[in-house]
């Protein structure tokens, strides 16, 4: 959904065994094995008075544990690329992966600067003059 009421009366149901296999292993170490609340004690994110009481897991792999890191970076890339190759729905030019928007938004407002709106840069021009600064724009 796009509409953001109607997905905060859903949830993320991961598809096929291997989501819902990795999303329960998940819930399992950063939940269960923390000490954490886990499936439906986890309290909602935007709407709750309480705090959540989330707890996390980090991990590692040493990958040439498994297989040599060259080969599995060629093998990172195919998969890339043949998900890339996927047929898309209408109005869907790109496949994207996660963090990659947030990468190519960076690179642009790297060169582009940060866009704001008037009543922002108009916030910013009034609290800069009541602390004596100019507020420059590049």
């Amino acid at each position: 959904t796009t509409d953001p009421e109607a997905a905060l009366k859903g949830s993320i149901i991961p598809l096929g065994y291997k989501g819902y296999g990795i999303a329960f292993i998940v819930e399992i170490l950063s939940g269960t094995l923390s000490g954490g609340p886990f499936g439906p004690g986890v309290g909602e994110l935007y709407r709750s008075e309480r705090p959540q009481e989330v707890c996390h897991l980090f991990g590692a792999l040493a990958i040439e544990a498994f297989i040599p890191a060259q080969v599995f970076k060629q093998r990172v890339d195919q998969l890339i690329r043949e998900v890339r190759a996927m047929p898309k729905v209408p109005g869907v030019e790109k496949i994207y992966f996660p963090g990659e928007i947030e990468w190519e938004k960076a690179g642009a407002r790297s060169e582009q600067g940060i866009p704001l709106s008037e009543a922002v840069y108009q916030e910013l021009s009034r609290l800069g003059e009541e602390c004596g600064l100019t507020l420059a724009i590049f």
